[in-house]
């Protein structure tokens, strides 16, 4: 008796830790459907398509999402508009601000090249002053290299004159 209680006070409690996820899993499904609905509708030819035929398609695009693991926020996103002439179409050129010159030129040019845009002069220091210290620390291997490659010289041949 006291095992079949424990049993089921068992089974209510793992009902009730996953009633939330299905709850969830539920509306997000909900949302993802009102998403691609809305999306479907925001196109004037839509209009056009009887109501029947349009929430198959509806169906058959919210099934296609499910499919791979899309959310209504993958479909509702969207990148960051790019700033005034900063795209490229064709054979046109990429022409904005001019860049300074002295160091916040040199650091605007920086930008650009690895395309960055806007006065932001943090990731290129950033970039150079990390580069910096990887050439240090290269230097250093080399210097600890040869100096220890001098010593292993100097072990093997004791007659060497010293320099």
């Amino acid at each position: 008796m006291l095992r079949t209680i424990r049993f089921a006070i068992a089974v209510a409690l793992a009902l009730a830790a996953f009633s939330p996820v299905v709850a969830l899993a539920q509306s997000s499904q909900d949302d993802l459907h009102n998403t691609i609905q809305n999306s479907v509708l925001a196109d004037p030819r839509a209009a056009n398509i009887p109501p029947d035929q349009l929430q198959g398609l509806v169906d058959a695009l919210v099934a296609e999402a499910q499919a791979q693991h899309m959310t209504s926020a993958d479909i509702l996103y969207r990148p960051q508009q790019a700033a005034a002439g900063s795209t490229f179409t064709g054979g046109q050129t990429q022409e904005s601000t001019a860049c300074a010159t002295g160091l916040q030129g040199y650091l605007c040019q920086f930008n650009r090249v690895f395309g960055f845009e806007g006065n932001n002069y943090e990731i290129p220091i950033f970039l150079l002053v990390t580069t910096a210290f990887l050439i240090a620390v290269i230097w250093e291997l080399i210097v600890h290299h040869r100096k220890k490659m001098e010593k292993k010289a100097k072990k093997a041949d004791p007659f060497a004159p010293l320099h």
